[in-house]
Parts: structure tokens; C-alpha cells; sequence
């Protein structure tokens, strides 16, 4: 927040009150100034004299010999040092004696302020614009005829046109499928579009800008999907994939027992329990060497391919349901040779 202390004129020109206007005219005319406090001998504020009360003077033909206390302003509005720029900035004020304590230590005057503004508005503009053209997004809007404003430098890299080049230019010219201007006609949002640019995917949001209840214009933001939807693609894939292996596992007459390579279960097909009398439940998710120690089969076939790392072929006995078995485990190698 900046202060009054950051933009006043220290140790401003003064008078006194018992200056002459003709002196007041000389000073303002030397120091190239349009008014100065007027201070008592202890440097405290009595009243301000403005090249409104010279004027004044003129145009009624009093004497220029008057002293200023005749025709200062008395009651003054004054400011501190500490005081926000922004709680004055609109008040009106021409000029702003600046006291601290009881004592003048600076002046505001609108020129100043306008500085002042300026440079807030452009510190602001330049922070907007660095935001916008570091947003990974692209983001184009439009004024309300339809004239590209902002074109920001994700838009710049993915779509191959520099902003100098269409700034100013009717969307259509530069994206005949664009339908921001009929988000101006519209004034509703449209969000979560999917739109091709350069044989890229993108996710567009396009919104209309309203000021002050006016719209002012509309903009797009788009998002490049293109990985996404690959990737959903695949995922689909593979979910398709999966489902056509439960089906062949399900359908095999086989009975079928996968573990990974800790010797945890995985799965075991209707198959498998039908010919082992034993629920699923019984071994999902559990080391082969556990379901061996409860008895549940008289040797794991699992945890001997995995331990000789080559297929074996063995007789299984289940206890609780008096079966049978000839089981047979194959391990299965990753690319780098690991169960």
C-alpha cells in the first residue's frame, strides 16, 4: 500500500499570512507551484493560498498588496504521512498539505496522484500481463466486435501465429470455427468444449466478460487434452483387455490358480473350485506357504515353481473335500528374468 510519505513533495514552498498576494504570485511563478500552506511562525498550518484565490483577486481588482490571511482558505483538509494514497486518491483534492504532528513536512498536489496512479495502474497491468502469458493454458479473448485483445503465449507456442499478428484482427479471420462471438451473442458460458487446433485435442471454456453489468467482451481458455485422451484410449484398452482374459479364465474347464511372484494369490476360476471343492475365499489374497501350513492342500504346486523357477508337475491332495488333484505350476518371468 503506498503512503503519502512515498509520493509528497518534502519541505513544500510556504507563506505567511502576512505576505503580500504579489509575493504569493512571485513565489508560485519561481518555483512553478499553484498554492502553498500558509504557517505561523512555529511552521503550523494556518491556511492555503491557491492560484485560484490570485485569480480571484484579479478578476475583482483587489489590491495585490493584500495579505494572503485576507483571502486564504482556512479550512483545510490535510493528510499524514502515514496516510493511504488510495483513501485520497479520488476524493477531488487539488493540492494536499501533509502534516506530521503539528508541523507541514510535504505536499500533494494532483500531479502527484495522476503520477502516482500511473504507475500503480501499469505495475498492475505488467503483473496481469506476466500472469497470463506464464498460464500453461491458452487463453484469447475478444472485445465486443468480435477484435482479439489478448493472445497469450501459450497460445502463441501451441497454435505457431505470434500475438502481434492477430491482435486487433477479427477472431473469425484468424479461427473461422471459433465460437466466441457466439458467446457474445449468447452471453452464457460454455464450458467443458472439446475442439480441434492443429490436430491437437483441447478442452475449451468459453466465458463472456462482464463489467459492471455491461458485457465487455468474451474469452477462451483451452487446455490440450491430446495426451488424455490417449491415455484414456489406452486405459480403455486394457480395461477391454482385462474382461476378455476374465471371460477366458472363466470359461476354461481348467481349473486355473495365478499368484504373482511372492507366492500371494491373485485369482482362481469357478473351475479351480469345482474341482478342489474349496471356496475362492478360502485362498485369495494369501501366501501359498500359509495355505499349505493350514492344511488346506498337502503341497503348494505354486511354491515349488516359483523356489526351482521351472514348471512342475506334482499330485495335490485336499484334505477337507478328500480330491485329488495333478497340478501342474509354471512360472511366469518378467523382461528383466524376476517371478
Amino acid at each position: 500500500m503506498v503512503r503519502l510519505r512515498e509520493i509528497m513533495s518534502r519541505d513544500p514552498v510556504t507563506l505567511t499570512p502576512d505576505q503580500s498576494v504579489e509575493h504569493a504570485a512571485s513565489l508560485f511563478l519561481n518555483h512553478n507551484v499553484d498554492g502553498a500552506p500558509v504557517v505561523d511562525e512555529n511552521n503550523r498550518m494556518v491556511g492555503l493560498f491557491t492560484k485560484s484565490h490570485l485569480y480571484r483577486c484579479v478578476s475583482q481588482g483587489i489590491n495585490l498588496q493584500t495579505p494572503v490571511s485576507d483571502l486564504m482558505t482556512r479550512d483545510v483538509f490535510i493528510g499524514h504521512p502515514d496516510d493511504a494514497v488510495a483513501d485520497i486518491l479520488f476524493t477531488g483534492i487539488g493540492r494536499l498539505p501533509v502534516v506530521e504532528g503539528d508541523q507541514v513536512v510535504g505536499m500533494v498536489t494532483r500531479t502527484d496522484l495522476t503520477r502516482t496512479f500511473f504507475n500503480s495502474f501499469r505495475e498492475v497491468s505488467v503483473e496481469l500481463e506476466t500472469i497470463i502469458n506464464s498460464t500453461h493454458n491458452m487463453i484469447v479473448s475478444v472485445d465486443t466486435e468480435g477484435r482479439i485483445n489478448v493472445f497469450n503465449t501459450a497460445a502463441e507456442k501451441s497454435l505457431g501465429i505470434s500475438a502481434s499478428e492477430v491482435k486487433g484482427r477479427n477472431i473469425i479471420e484468424v479461427f473461422p470455427t471459433s465460437r466466441l462471438l457466439d458467446t457474445l451473442k449468447t452471453g452464457k458460458v460454455e464450458a467443458m468444449q472439446k475442439i480441434m487446433l492443429n490436430d491437437h485435442l483441447y478442452l475449451s471454456n468459453r466465458s463472456p466478460i462482464v463489467k459492471d453489468g455491461i458485457l465487455t467482451g468474451a474469452v477462451a481458455v483451452l487446455q490440450d487434452i491430446s495426451d488424455l485422451e490417449n491415455l484414456s484410449a489406452e486405459l480403455v484398452s486394457v480395461k477391454e483387455l482385462n474382461e476378455e482374459l476374465d471371460a477366458i479364465i472363466e470359461s476354461s474347464f481348467d481349473g486355473l490358480y495365478i499368484a504373482d511372484g511372492r507366492g500371494i494369490t491373485l485369482r482362481v476360476n469357478k473351475a479351480f473350485e469345482m474341482i478342489t471343492g474349496i471356496s475362492a475365499s478360502e485362498f485369495l489374497y494369501r501366501d501359498v506357504a500359509d495355505i499349505e501350513k493350514d492344511g488346506i492342500v498337502s503341497e503348494s504346486v505354486t511354491a515349488l515353481a516359483l523356489k526351482k523357477r521351472e514348471p512342475v508337475t506334482i499330485i495335490q491332495q485336499y484334505e477337507r473335500t478328500g480330491k485329488t488333484t495333478l497340478a501342474t505350476g509354471n512360472p511366469v518371468f518378467d523382461k528383466n528374468g524376476n517371478n
